[in-house]
């Protein structure tokens, strides 16, 4: 799994890097676009790396703003963490302890509520499949 999870973040990063050479913009869509593919692998570690980065290519689509919104959101608690940490207590760094599983949390539950309105939607699409098969 440790390989994994290392081969994902190998093979990711150097897909950003790759979107990155057309221009900043396309390298933070790819950012966003393969965010999830950590969930997806943690969900199914039977799964490949490249598997994980497709399903999480199809999961984002449309709702990378949704993800981008939630970061902006946390913009603050990053200024802050970086004042205390420059500032304050430059040796330890307060606000993280909290901010960094509060954070980590919020992209988990973001994942669940991904998984969960796909599989809605899957089911709503059998339910008019069938519907409009019986009709005619």
């Amino acid at each position: 799994m440790f390989l994994k999870v290392i081969a994902l973040s190998i093979v990711s990063s150097f897909f950003v890097m790759l979107w990155s050479f057309l221009f900043v913009i396309p390298g933070i869509i790819a950012i966003y676009r393969y965010r999830q593919a950590y969930f997806i692998l943690l969900d199914d570690p039977t799964k490949g790396v490249l598997q994980c980065i497709t399903e999480s290519k199809h999961l984002m689509h449309g709702r990378k703003i949704d993800l981008f919104l939630i970061d902006l959101s946390f913009i603050g608690w990053n200024m802050l963490s970086l004042l205390v940490l420059l500032f304050i207590i430059p040796f330890f760094p307060i606000v993280r302890i909290w901010l960094a599983p509060y954070y980590t949390l919020v992209l988990a539950n973001y994942y669940n509520q991904l998984i969960a309105d796909t599989n809605n939607t899957d089911e709503a699409d059998e339910v008019e499949s069938h519907t409009t098969d019986g009709d005619v």
